[in-house]
């Protein structure tokens, strides 16, 4: 068997990238870890545009020097971007290590010729979440009605065309959702929106769906709470449900729009049994949906980073 290496770019701290790497390696393939934040200090690389597969990788000065050509896939789960010394002080010489550092390592990716599990590009591309939701808006898929404003009377006019019913929440996530309430669209709450835009959306009723696409295998799961976002309620049983084939087929469709391979997607089923998409995760936390659900989401992602 040739040699193979698994590259995942993520943090030993991070459970998630650590469990991968620990499921990696009980098939007998090594992984290591590229903490982007670690390099030029700790990690080393070379790579040589005429053949760049002649290059060379190591975690740290102390560890094995991994050829190239022996990275056959790569598991981005979370980059912190680039770190500068904090004792460079001068602003122009900050920037230009900055970049100079940055170009290296996005060099370095973009040489990689082998199985992402997510691209940069698509991972990327989530960042830009009001977008993608145009874009399967456009492919014929259903999503919220959503509003990304710093505009007070925008923000008081889409309120009153949901009829009250809309949540709120911030543009790129990481905080819970919450429903509007006339307290939001007083003049004193609706200044802040000169400090950071928000995200609205119509209230869509019904039972959260976290549904695993991982190649061209689909897993789902109903979360069962009475909570508005099933985040805050940590202790929702997470039920394994099998979906309709054509729902099955829309989120193959979607995670290939999203230009992804293994995503985490969201969804609401309606009391009307319809699905409405809302968000697709390119690098989503899975191993309490994989515990409580049943499914095997991490054997299914290491069969894909091994094929």
């Amino acid at each position: 068997m040739e040699a193979m290496t698994v590259l995942i770019i993520g943090k030993e701290d991070d459970l998630t990238s650590a469990y991968v790497k620990q499921k990696v390696e009980a098939r007998g393939v090594p992984a290591y870890f590229f903490e982007t934040t670690r390099y030029p200090y700790e990690i080393r690389l070379s790579y040589d545009i005429e053949d760049p597969l002649n290059g060379t990788f190591q975690q740290t000065p102390y560890d094995p020097v991994i050829p190239l050509g022996e990275i056959r896939s790569v598991f981005r789960r979370w980059s912190d971007g680039v770190r500068v010394p904090e004792e460079e002080q001068d602003p122009l010489t900050h920037r230009l290590v900055y970049r100079n550092l940055e170009s290296a390592i996005n060099t370095f990716f973009a040489s990689l010729k082998c199985r992402w599990v997510n691209t940069h590009e698509a991972t990327e591309l989530h960042r830009k979440k009001g977008f993608l939701l145009q874009r399967l808006k456009s492919a014929g898929y259903r999503v919220p009605e959503t509003l990304i404003t710093n505009n007070p009377d925008d923000a008081r006019a889409f309120y009153e065309k949901m009829n009250g019913e809309a949540i709120i929440k911030p543009v790129f996530g990481w905080a819970s959702t919450e429903r509007v309430t006339p307290a939001h669209l007083t003049d004193e709450s609706l200044s802040r929106l000169s400090l950071m835009p928000v995200k609205m959306q119509e209230m869509i009723p019904g039972r959260d769906l976290r549904i695993y696409v991982i190649g061209e295998e689909v897993f789902a799961m109903e979360i069962r709470t009475d909570a508005l976002d099933f985040r805050d309620d940590a202790g929702a049983p997470r039920v394994a449900v099998e979906l309709p084939d054509d729902v099955k087929k829309r989120c193959i469709e979607i995670t290939r729009l999203l230009e992804l391979v293994f995503c985490g997607i969201d969804m609401r089923r309606t009391p009307d049994g319809e699905h409405v998409f809302f968000e697709g995760n390119p690098t989503p936390v899975f191993i309490l949906d994989e515990e409580t659900s049943g499914h095997p989401i991490s054997d299914r992602l290491v069969d894909l980073l091994l094929s």
